[in-house]
C-alpha cells in the first residue's frame, strides 16, 4: 500500500535579534558595576559616652548642685505643663528627671 507523505514544515527562523522599530534606538544591555575595591566607611553616629569618657569631658558636679539642677528642670517643666521623656540609653540623672522612660519614645 502506497501512503501519502505528509507535508514538510518550512525551516525554523534563525535566533537573530528583532528588527528595531523606526525611531527606536536600542542601548546595550546594563552592565554590571566593577567590584568595589574597599567598602564605603560606615558613617560614625553619636554614641552614649562610657563612664570614664564620660567623666573626662565633663566637670564633676556635686551632689547637691545635680539635685538643684533637678529641681529646676522640673519646675521648668510643671510651668510649661511639659512632659519629660527620656531614652533609656541616657544617663541615670536625666532619666531621674524624666516623666517617662523607654525604648521607643
Amino acid at each position: 500500500m502506497n501512503l501519502p507523505m505528509a507535508p514538510t514544515l518550512p525551516p525554523a527562523p534563525s535566533a537573530s535579534p528583532a528588527p528595531a522599530q523606526p525611531g527606536l534606538v536600542s542601548s546595550p544591555p546594563p552592565s554590571t558595576p566593577p567590584a568595589l575595591a574597599t567598602p564605603p566607611a560606615a558613617p560614625s553616629l553619636p554614641m552614649v559616652p562610657s563612664q570614664a569618657q564620660a567623666q573626662a569631658q565633663a566637670p564633676a558636679l556635686s551632689p547637691e548642685e545635680i539635685a538643684e539642677l533637678k529641681d529646676e528642670v522640673r519646675a521648668l517643666a510643671r510651668q510649661r505643663n511639659a512632659v519629660i521623656l527620656a531614652h533609656n540609653y541616657q544617663v541615670p540623672e536625666i532619666q531621674d528627671v524624666a516623666d517617662y522612660v523607654g525604648d521607643s519614645l
